[in-house]
């Protein structure tokens, strides 16, 4: 992907931190939250988002609600699964500065630092949902082995996991993995795919926000 499009909120902070304009990636994301109060709009986008809707309907639904949201940032999509959903939420960022925000902000949910891969330490949650809010651009070299780690650990939870694709010459990072749902969907396996969603918020160009839910 790249972030040449100044219609996306967190453009500028991405060409810095995240990908270059080149698609190089950078990842120094404890920079970004140092040096950037709200680098994606999470504020804003998290609360009005339809995928998030469907997210947190589905997980109200559940007789035990205990989600784990992998690269949570600031804490929003936590406390949006915790008061929409009625859920006991534990959110993990990569970022000590992200995580000390969540804290600050967001008391009734709780925090840890780690990298999304090192979901293995946190079996003892026992989660019936397991939220990735846009997190696999961040973590495509681990991202085969953090599902396997998943379907060994979490057995019967739900996967959510949300994704932008970008339009034709939009984007140049990543490619090689995937550039579409349809090509993103065999990752899963053997997950059971119940569900997907495409939200199409930049229709003019060609862009895409999905949903996958899994079976685990």
């Amino acid at each position: 992907m790249t972030a040449n499009d100044s219609t996306y909120p967190w453009s500028g902070a991405a060409k810095e931190y995240f990908i270059r304009p080149d698609g190089t990636f950078v990842g120094d994301f404890e920079g970004m939250y140092r040096n950037c109060e709200d680098p994606w709009g999470q504020s804003v986008e998290v609360s009005r988002s339809p995928l998030n809707r469907i997210i947190t309907s589905r997980i109200a639904q559940l007789p035990e609600r205990r989600v784990l949201d992998l690269g949570c940032g600031n804490g929003d999509s936590s406390e949006l699964f915790r008061t929409e959903g009625n859920a006991e939420v534990l959110g993990v960022e990569i970022s000590p500065t992200a995580v000390a925000n969540a804290k600050a902000r967001y008391p009734l949910c709780k925090f840890e630092v780690a990298s999304a891969t090192e979901v293995a330490r946190f079996a003892d949650m026992r989660p019936t949902a397991i939220c990735m809010s846009g997190l696999t651009w961040c973590i495509l070299d681990g991202f085969r082995e953090l599902l396997a780690s998943i379907e060994k650990r979490f057995p019967g939870a739900l996967l959510f996991h949300t994704l932008t694709f970008y339009g034709p010459g939009m984007q140049k990072y990543g490619t090689e993995y995937f550039t579409s749902l349809d090509e993103l969907l065999p990752y899963f396996s053997p997950m059971t795919i119940e569900e997907t969603f495409v939200h199409r918020v930049y229709p003019t160009d060609g862009s895409c926000n999905t949903l996958v839910v899994a079976r685990v």
